[in-house]
């Protein structure tokens, strides 16, 4: 995901947790059409993306997914509902976001905000994430295919 747009279109439903035969949470991202990826004509991925767990890892994908899920409002985990959801800045306990999507300007400047006051210095937008993550995995010689473990996750 590249644009404000294509953040703002993510659905809740479009990011399932699954779990593989050996018992290892993923998750699993159904793409919507993007500009560059439009359905007309056969650029489709032949398998979707998917993000592995990390145990132990406070940054682990899954983790992260599923303390979302927990504070989220439970209006706002209908498949349909936009997978971004608004902050509750008022702090009443555990009720971290608000039952409304989170805003255009907001989401727009996400990066922007959390680079700043993790006092990132390099200028960073939101296609920076993905551009500097795969960039990091190519220079790496990271091996999509096979989750860099020599199996194959498709």
């Amino acid at each position: 995901m590249r644009s404000r747009l294509e953040h703002q279109n993510l659905r809740w439903g479009d990011i399932d947790l699954k779990t593989t035969s050996a018992g290892e949470k993923y998750l699993d991202f159904t793409e919507r059409a993007t500009k560059t990826r439009s359905g007309a004509t056969s650029d489709a991925r032949a398998f979707s993306p998917k993000m592995f767990e990390n145990k132990g890892d406070p940054r682990c994908p899954v983790s992260l997914y599923l303390m979302y899920a927990e504070k989220r409002p439970e209006k706002m985990k209908a498949n349909d509902s936009k997978f971004y959801v608004g902050i509750n800045n008022k702090g009443s306990g555990d009720e971290w976001f608000i039952n409304q999507p989170m805003g255009k300007n907001t989401l727009s400047n996400i990066i922007k905000s959390m680079t700043d006051e993790a006092g990132i210095q390099d200028r960073k937008v939101n296609h920076s994430a993905r551009k500097t993550g795969i960039t990091t995995l190519i220079h790496a010689d990271w091996d999509y295919y096979t989750n860099g473990t020599g199996n194959c996750y498709t």
